[in-house]
């Protein structure tokens, strides 16, 4: 690695090192993980019928969320307001459906 100024890089990487095992500590996926991911694979939740996952997301978020819509297309909307000065914006977006097939004779 090459910079213009050497000390970036080596005080970059010293604190690479500090918090690498803290942060893969935090990202282990242990049994809470697992169960949510459980419940999660296993609601049905085809185009059109997302209230299983709609009712599990919904009950995951309550405890830390500031504030929870479900709006006229099934979106659930939840709002966490941050503190302080220069609050960064962040939208977390994501799929609530399944692929799903009609069978017909």
């Amino acid at each position: 690695m090459e910079s213009n100024n050497s000390g970036y890089w080596t005080a970059n990487i010293k604190v690479w090192r500090l918090w690498t095992p803290v942060l893969l500590n935090m990202l282990k996926i242990r049994k809470p993980q697992l169960n949510l991911l459980e419940k999660l694979t296993n609601a049905t939740a085809v185009s059109g019928d997302e209230g299983a996952i709609r009712k599990i997301v919904r009950v995951e978020v309550e405890n830390i969320a500031d504030e929870i819509k479900t709006d006229a297309m099934g979106n659930l909307l939840v709002t966490k307001r941050g503190k302080g000065r220069n609050r960064l914006k962040i939208m977390l977006a994501a799929h609530m459906d399944e692929i799903g097939f009609m069978l017909v004779n």
